[in-house]
């Protein structure tokens, strides 16, 4: 146990660059997530992640470096990689304006919503990092809107990027006008109309 604890901790030491700092998290997730079967190498290499991914890491407060490396850890279990979980935790915080809790509900929530539909975890945070530019503009709602538009995509069996990529055909006016009129001819009849879809959510669209 002594030569595991030397090594893990001189691996976390080089890979963070702050020396025993983390020591005591590794200890502390490990001794309390050993039921999900995390133990220190799965604590390591979740503070590994974050420390890497998320900007002011270091920073936190024990409580809260602790809740998230163990959440961390635990989305890693499902296949989730703990950088990916550190980049999504600066999203919601510093871009959303979210706390720390509402940050890590939000990941349990896509992980929940995922798994319900059947989607990979690693996917579906993929998913959802690679549509922020599109759903930014709906500041805290968009994991909501996101979520919204994922069981679409699945419903109709496209990709998210698909299914966005045609929603965004109505940001401006001119694109709206005419998507609306080629939807409208398909369907037969004026069932759309353009300032609707161009003042329309994502989920709505």
């Amino acid at each position: 146990m002594a030569v595991q604890f030397d090594t893990t901790t001189a691996s976390l030491a080089a890979a963070t660059g702050q020396g025993t700092k983390y020591n005591d998290l590794m200890m502390d997730v490990s001794d309390n997530n050993r039921r999900f079967g995390i133990g220190m190498k799965e604590s390591s290499e979740a503070i590994q992640g974050l420390n890497d991914s998320m900007s002011g890491f270091v920073d936190l407060s024990d409580d809260v470096a602790g809740a998230m490396t163990a959440q961390a850890a635990q989305l890693s279990k499902l296949g989730l990689a703990a950088t990916t979980t550190g980049k999504l935790n600066d999203q919601f915080m510093k871009g959303m304006g979210m706390t720390s809790d509402q940050a890590m509900a939000v990941n349990n929530d896509l992980a929940r919503t995922a798994m319900g539909l059947g989607i990979p975890v690693a996917k579906m945070a993929g998913d959802f990092e690679a549509a922020l530019p599109q759903l930014a503009a709906w500041g805290s709602e968009a994991p909501k809107i996101f979520k919204k538009v994922a069981a679409a995509a699945k419903g109709l069996g496209v990709e998210m990027n698909t299914l966005l990529g045609f929603a965004s055909q109505f940001d401006t006016f001119e694109g709206s006008a005419t998507a609306v009129g080629k939807l409208n001819n398909i369907l037969g009849g004026d069932l759309l109309n353009s300032y609707d879809m161009l003042n329309a959510s994502e989920e709505e669209r």
